[in-house]
C-alpha cells in the first residue's frame, strides 16, 4: 500500500502555513462578488476561511485527505451553511462537473505539479482541465514562485500586463512578483 506524501505533512503544513496572511486581501479582493469560486490545492482551509465573506459559494478542492480532514475541522459551521464544499479531485484526472466564475491556484499549487516526485504528467493536461471548470469570462489566479525581482530588484512589486488569445478567447494576465521579506 502507497501512502501519501501528506499523510505526516498535513499537521506541519497547517501550523506553518495558518498565520501568513499577506496574500488574504488580494484573494479577497480579487473574487469580492463572484458567484462561485473554486480554490485549488485549498489545504487545511487558510485561504478558504477568509474567502467566505467576497462570495456567494466556494469550493475547496485537494488532493488530500489528510488535509481536507483538518478543514473539515476548522470550517465546520462554514460547511453547514452550505456556502462551502470540500472535495477530492485532482485535475490532472480530469476537469470539474460545476463550472466557477474565480478558479485560484493558491499557494504554489501548481509548482507541486511541474515539480512533484509523485506526480509524473504533463502541466498542460491540468491547465486544459482547469479551463474545462471555469465559465467561459471566468477569472483564474495562480500564485507561482518565480524569482524574477531577486534576479532582476527594480522589478519587485511592479505589475507587468499582457494578453493573447487561444481557442477564441482573449487571455488577459496580470503579474507582480515580489520578494519576500
Amino acid at each position: 500500500m502507497q501512502h501519501s506524501p501528506y499523510q505526516k505533512f498535513a499537521r506541519y503544513y497547517d501550523t506553518y502555513v495558518q498565520h501568513f496572511v499577506d496574500d488574504l486581501s488580494f484573494y479577497c479582493t480579487s473574487v469580492k462578488g463572484s458567484k462561485s469560486v473554486i480554490e485549488v490545492g485549498c489545504g487545511t482551509g487558510r485561504i478558504l476561511q477568509s474567502l467566505l465573506g467576497s462570495c456567494s459559494h466556494i469550493t475547496g478542492v485537494d488532493v488530500s485527505t489528510e488535509m481536507l480532514a483538518i478543514a473539515k475541522l476548522r470550517l465546520t459551521d462554514q460547511l453547514a451553511t452550505g456556502k462551502l464544499h470540500l472535495e477530492i479531485h485532482n485535475f490532472l484526472d480530469g476537469p470539474m462537473v460545476d463550472h466557477f466564475d474565480a478558479a485560484l491556484v493558491t499557494f504554489f499549487t501548481f509548482n507541486y505539479v511541474l515539480a512533484d516526485p509523485y506526480v509524473l504528467a504533463d502541466p498542460q493536461i491540468f491547465l486544459s482541465h482547469l479551463r474545462n471548470s471555469v465559465d467561459r469570462q471566468g477569472v483564474l489566479i495562480m500564485d507561482l514562485f518565480h524569482p524574477k525581482p531577486l534576479r532582476l530588484p527594480e522589478t519587485d512589486g511592479q505589475w507587468s500586463e499582457m494578453s493573447f488569445s487561444t481557442d477564441g478567447r482573449i487571455i488577459q494576465c496580470r503579474d507582480r512578483r515580489t520578494k519576500s521579506k
